[in-house]
């Protein structure tokens, strides 16, 4: 799994490189007039703010992931995501999962990283299409019957906050592409040995010392969504 999401976001880092010279990805911007440099107000027939996106790692290690993206301007957009989980993760050892229920929640802020030198040069660039830097809050709720060879129902709430990298890519103005990966502390809201993925994230407590404490709550996160504009 691992290799599958490095090898992702190399593919997807080479595309970042080479998008300004292809013809797919360049699209009506909202921004910028394509016969001046000068900033205008946003015009309606160019403007494509809204993006429905859905994680397709998350549909193979267990829940169904959906996110809304909206665009305030060239440099930022709010991204707000939500979902079901409907069966347990598949890195697990234990040969009885039990039953599964639960949600997840996940939100944060999209800062470009474009230089304006870059956005000036490529006017066409839709408002969603570029590197970005995002701060991100996630919450999983979810009970497990029976699961992990343990008897008994038990709840997790695990909590992380994370500050993920990223590239977006916007195709024919119509089809939007989305990976990202992130590092930030975390924690789960019960005691379990099995409680080292959440759904939204890993977790894992990093010791400062040999004695095992104080830890530090790691969490990290990636993913790959793909979705439409509208």
């Amino acid at each position: 799994m691992k290799k599958f999401f490095t090898s992702i976001i190399i593919i997807l880092f080479c595309l970042q490189l080479n998008a300004k010279n292809s013809n797919i990805f360049q699209t009506p911007d909202s921004t910028y007039s394509p016969n001046t440099t000068t900033q205008i107000s946003d015009s309606p027939e160019w403007t494509k703010r809204m993006a429905l996106k859905i994680d397709l790692p998350k549909l193979v290690s267990g829940s169904v992931a959906l996110s809304f993206e909206y665009s305030l301007n060239r440099k930022f957009s709010i991204e707000l995501g939500g979902g079901y989980i409907f069966k347990n993760h598949p890195y697990s050892m234990s040969s009885d999962y039990g039953k599964i229920n639960g949600y997840t929640v996940r939100g944060g802020v999209k800062f470009s990283i474009a230089s304006q030198t870059y956005l000036q040069k490529n006017k066409n660039l839709q408002l969603l299409h570029g590197l970005y830097l995002m701060p991100e809050l996630m919450y999983s709720d979810y009970t497990v019957v029976n699961g992990y060879n343990k008897p008994g129902t038990y709840l997790y709430r695990p909590l992380a906050i994370t500050l993920n990298i990223g590239g977006q890519y916007v195709i024919y103005n119509f089809i939007v592409i989305d990976w990202y990966i992130g590092v930030g502390a975390g924690g789960i809201g019960t005691q379990s040995q099995y409680g080292d993925y959440y759904y939204t994230h890993f977790g894992g407590d990093i010791p400062l010392s040999s004695g095992g404490t104080p830890k530090i709550p790691l969490a990290i996160t990636s993913g790959l969504k793909v979705g439409v504009l509208f």
